[in-house]
């Protein structure tokens, strides 16, 4: 009469521990799963970041043009300056008026703003090349290869950020490979 309640008694120890590495298995199933969305979601917001900062700055880029226009207006009343502030006569103005013919502040805070949107396109380029796919790398190195990559065609633009909205949401590994640039 013992061997049965012997049987039973392995037969429930073995039913626990079976249930017992199965819950412990979903657990840690599911703190995975959990992980993995939470390194995603994480992923994809900076990627919506990217995505609209890069959009500004490709929406920006008329200042730069503007901004190049004037300061080479401003390069050219240098010149007028330095003549005049020789021979004020000449231009029919004194030495004070010659210095009033250029400002050089509001040059130097156009230059500044430029600038800045075009260290922001830099660090773009490139954090968009790690953080997305091979095909907006792709299209991070062909614009950086423009010298003046602000005056690209609309188009270029478009499908940069159409390759960056194409693998927004794609999160597969990608190898550790140095890549080659031209």
């Amino acid at each position: 009469m013992m061997f049965p309640s012997l049987v039973g008694f392995v037969g429930v120890i073995i039913g626990v521990c079976i249930s017992s590495y199965f819950t412990m298995y979903m657990n840690d199933e599911m703190f995975t799963r959990q992980d993995v969305i939470s390194q995603q979601d994480y992923i994809l917001n900076k990627r919506i970041e990217l995505l609209e900062r890069t959009a500004k700055v490709f929406n920006s880029t008329h200042i730069i043009v503007d901004t190049n226009n004037e300061l080479k207006i401003h390069y050219k009343m240098r010149k007028h300056v330095d003549k005049c502030t020789k021979n004020p006569k000449l231009y029919d103005t004194k030495f004070i008026g010659c210095l009033s013919l250029i400002n050089s502040k509001e040059a130097y805070e156009k230059r500044q703003v430029r600038d800045s949107i075009l260290v922001e396109f830099g660090t773009l380029n490139q954090m968009n090349s790690a953080a997305f796919g091979e095909d907006t790398r792709l299209k991070a190195l062909e614009i950086a290869k423009k010298g003046e990559w602000w005056l690209s065609d609309k188009a270029v633009f478009t499908r940069y950020i159409a390759a960056m909205r194409n693998e927004l949401y794609q999160f597969q590994s990608r190898p550790n490979k140095v890549i080659k640039q031209d």
